[in-house]
């Protein structure tokens, strides 16, 4: 356990790991921002005004299987008539029979200019009819990307497993920061009462190092005075003895 603490502070204090996480979040906001910002303004504009020449659609139909699948989401992109060619996959709007006022994504499949203006013939790769004939009027863009983290998401929404799924691994990733918190408080703890035993301990040491200390002292002084006393009586005795020396002289 010891270990993975110290990998982990490891990680956590070396800068170029926690530049590159920073950089790679901050990446990933911004993406999902510029998304939401692209769908948010086609909802609200009616797919007449794009970021960049981009649009995102979703595909609602198996009629491009198994190109694209149902529940697919593509970026169809602006370009000028001269550079759509047969076998591209175009969006555009539906004006006529079946498809009138729909959001068809079908490849072309003809292409021919006519007084300047260019004209389209799309199908499906999986129907056995061609679309009704277009312009580039109705014309949404090119496809040109099919994401594959927002498809993903998107099936997800449409299908009861994927719900469970998602309620599973969010579920799991909630109770795993959940412990993850517990635990760290235990830990924070377990470090507390060590560093609070560490200090009492270190605390008793030091008092019975001081303590030790003042007996060495206080023994110390002990012997000195017992000297002192010893070397007065001797003095006293030789004083004593001087003077019966004397007296016997006398």
């Amino acid at each position: 356990m010891k270990k993975i603490k110290e990998i982990k502070t490891k990680i956590d204090n070396n800068k170029f790991l926690r530049f590159l996480g920073g950089f790679i979040k901050t990446i990933i906001w911004i993406f999902l921002a510029i998304v939401l910002f692209v769908i948010l303004l086609q909802r609200f504009t009616n797919n007449n005004i794009t970021l960049g020449g981009l649009r995102i659609f979703n595909i609602v139909s198996g009629s491009m299987e198994p190109d694209y699948d149902i529940g697919d989401v593509i970026v169809v992109k602006d370009v000028r008539p001269e550079k759509i060619k047969v076998g591209d996959n175009v969006t555009y709007l539906g004006t006529k029979g079946q498809i009138q006022g729909l959001i068809v994504t079908h490849q072309v499949i003809e292409k021919r200019i006519e007084d300047g203006k260019y004209y389209f013939t799309t199908q499906g790769v999986n129907n056995k009819y061609k679309d009704p004939e277009i312009s580039y009027d109705q014309l949404y863009g090119k496809v040109i990307y099919r994401t594959i983290i927002f498809s993903f998401i998107s099936k997800a929404m449409t299908n009861i497993y994927m719900y469970f799924a998602i309620f599973l691994v969010v579920g799991g990733y909630t109770s795993y920061q959940i412990v993850k918190i517990v635990y760290k408080d235990d830990e924070d703890e377990e470090d507390s009462e060590e560093s609070n035993e560490s200090k009492e301990k270190d605390s008793k040491e030091e008092a019975k190092e001081s303590k030790e200390k003042e007996s060495e002292e206080e023994s110390k002084e002990i012997k000195e005075d017992d000297k002192e006393k010893k070397d007065i009586k001797k003095e006293d005795t030789l004083d004593n003895k001087e003077g019966e020396d004397t007296g016997d002289r006398q």
